[in-house]
Parts: C-alpha cells; structure tokens; sequence
C-alpha cells in the first residue's frame, strides 16, 4: 500500500479550496475529483499486483470511467497529488508521469506521440489542453486554454 496517498491528498484538497470550517473532511469526501483520485490509487495499486488481481483492477478502473467519465490508466504514475476541479473528460495515458501537485481541469489529454508520455511537475493544466508525446512541463507552467503542447 506504498502509494496510497489519501492525507497527502486530503491536505492538498484542503488548501486548494481554502476549507476552514469544521466540516473539511466531509466536504472533501463530496469533492468528485478527490474521490476519482482515491479510485485510481485503488485499481492502479490492485491491476499492477499482478496475474489475475489485472481483471480486477481493469474492472474497477471501468466502473471509475463510467462513474466519473475520466480515463485514468491505471499503468501511469501519480506520484505526488492531483486536484481535479472539474473531473470531467479528462484522459491520462499509460506512460504519464505526475509529480508534485498538480491542477488539471476538464477535458485535458495526457498521451502519447510516437511512442513518447509528458512528463508533469506542478502544473496546472486548463479546459482543452492535449499534451502529448516527450514534453516536461515543471514548476506552475500553465498552458493556454484550448493548447496543443507536444514535441515531433
């Protein structure tokens, strides 16, 4: 259970939205992208044990997909903490890297090009982006809105 994250995430939840009051953590709890991010550390971890635990984990990761309508490969690495505002068309492909905390709003692609994933550390992806292919993107770079950002 090493990357299961959930106060690292919880906290990161917390000061994005700049909850106060005593009910925090049953807001987060209502917060649809912290509750997609919980499905994902749960199929990822069950589909990369292994053998038979993948048929599990690929049918957790499609109920998620139908719950949420994100598709969030349970072979990438989230290592740091994701905040999804608005988790709503958002697709992560298999080789994509997450670091450190990073904002990625609706309709956002993650993919490949030719073979190559992005590679993302702190930042904030806005409505519309596509980043494919070998891109590293590092500390509070925010594509525009409706940007392709990939490299040939």
């Amino acid at each position: 259970m090493a990357n299961f994250k959930f106060i690292a995430d919880y906290k990161c939840y917390v000061s994005f939205y700049k909850y106060k009051s005593r009910f925090a953590l049953f807001q987060v709890l209502m917060t649809p992208g912290y509750l997609l991010l919980v499905a994902y550390r749960l199929y990822s971890y069950i589909y990369n044990l292994g053998s038979v635990f993948r048929v599990l984990g690929r049918f957790l990761w499609l109920i998620s997909y139908f719950l949420f309508g994100c598709d969030i490969n349970p072979r990438c690495k989230i290592e740091g903490s994701v905040i999804m505002p608005h988790p709503l068309g958002i697709v992560i492909g298999e080789g994509v890297v997450l670091e450190g905390t990073n904002v990625i709003y609706q309709n956002v692609t993650l993919g490949v090009n030719r073979g190559c994933y992005p590679h993302l550390n702190n930042v904030t992806v806005y409505t519309s982006s596509v980043i494919c292919g070998d891109v590293r993107l590092e500390n509070e770079i925010v594509p525009a809105l409706s940007r392709i950002v990939k490299r040939i």
